[in-house]
């Protein structure tokens, strides 16, 4: 099923207001403000805030400037990428306290590249901080579980990875000798027990994979909802008899059955967005986060809405938002 957006109207019924935080003074800032569930954490420079319905906000002084800012499904950890992207910081939210550290001030800048993932339920850190690996490191035990080469013959480089329903994991990056990004959803029960998945995905195009100049991953349920522009990279040629590709030339969203890779249906949109944003849907709503506002999509209609923000975060698992307004941080929930 294939819908065309149409024009934002007023969003019925408007997200429900769970909870407000003070800011404490620690206004968010780009890529530093995530939201999972009932947990919210925010950074600017070295401070860092994590608040909860539950509890009050507290602040925390990072190792270092934090520059990026992602919350694992679970609410319970954290890590903030900085130092000109050569360290990563791990936080446990119980504490809340710093669980762990990876990278060097003397690593090359924005060597440090990382995202969450599961295996078997368990929660896991997946970094791509050595050149050429990509290391699973289990959260409970704070202790390495398995690496995986991506450097011969790929020479790929993780940018970003989404934790979807289950074990499965879209894992997004390049090639080195390709100006195109490309993604993969694999297994990390697979990583684990064999380090040529990846490989396998890639290069002998197995299971669900894209390649375009902007892409985004994020779950739908049991589904996963993905977006896609390739700019003028896939323009047809006039005198192409070929019958076109089910996606070829298309910008928008669609979505894909993790378990067959089926196609259930697209929408066309142009989202102000770089690849890996977040990105996640329901029943009724897809949403993608964008620069100081969620765009959202009605999946009848098409009809785009937006919901902005001083800064604003979404969680893609549960379509929890979390939007900074002057002093406070407010927690919204999107009926599904």
């Amino acid at each position: 099923m294939q819908v065309t957006a149409r024009a934002s109207a007023e969003l019925d019924p408007l997200p429900t207001a769970v909870a407000q935080f003070a800011s404490l003074d620690v206004a968010p800032a780009p890529r530093c403000f995530a939201v999972a569930g009932d947990t919210a954490i925010w950074a600017r420079d070295r401070s860092l805030v994590v608040a909860t319905a539950h509890r009050d906000p507290v602040r925390l002084d990072a190792p270092f400037p934090v520059e990026r800012l992602e919350i694992h499904p679970d609410g319970q950890h954290a890590m903030a990428v900085g130092g000109e992207g050569r360290r990563l910081a791990v936080y446990d939210l119980g504490e809340p306290a710093l669980a762990f550290e990876l990278g060097s001030a003397d690593a090359a800048r924005h060597s440090m590249q990382a995202g969450f993932a599961r295996l078997a339920g368990a929660p896991l850190l997946l970094a791509a901080h050595k050149k050429g690996e990509l290391h699973g490191y289990d959260l409970a035990k704070r202790a390495p579980a398995f690496w995986v080469n991506v450097a011969a013959p790929l020479s790929f480089r993780v940018e970003a990875t989404v934790a979807l329903a289950g074990d499965h994991l879209a894992i997004l990056g390049h090639h080195f000798s390709d100006t195109l990004d490309t993604l993969a959803i694999v297994s990390t029960a697979d990583l684990a027990r064999n380090p040529e998945t990846l490989e396998t995905a890639l290069l002998e195009r197995t299971g669900i994979r894209d390649s375009a100049v902007r892409l985004a991953a994020g779950p739908l349920g049991a589904d996963v909802v993905m977006f896609r522009d390739p700019e003028n990279n896939e323009d047809r040629d006039p005198d192409d008899d070929e019958p076109a590709g089910e996606l070829e030339g298309f910008r928008g969203l669609y979505l894909r059955s993790l378990d067959t890779g089926a196609l259930l249906g697209r929408i066309d949109h142009d989202a102000a967005i770089q690849t890996g944003a977040r990105l996640g849907g329901n029943g009724r709503w897809l949403a993608i986060e964008c620069p100081s506002r969620i765009d959202l999509i009605d999946r009848t209609t098409g009809t785009v809405h937006q919901l902005l923000g001083d800064a604003i975060a979404l969680d893609p698992h549960c379509l929890r938002i979390a939007r900074a307004a002057g002093a406070r941080i407010e927690l919204l929930d999107l009926a599904g």
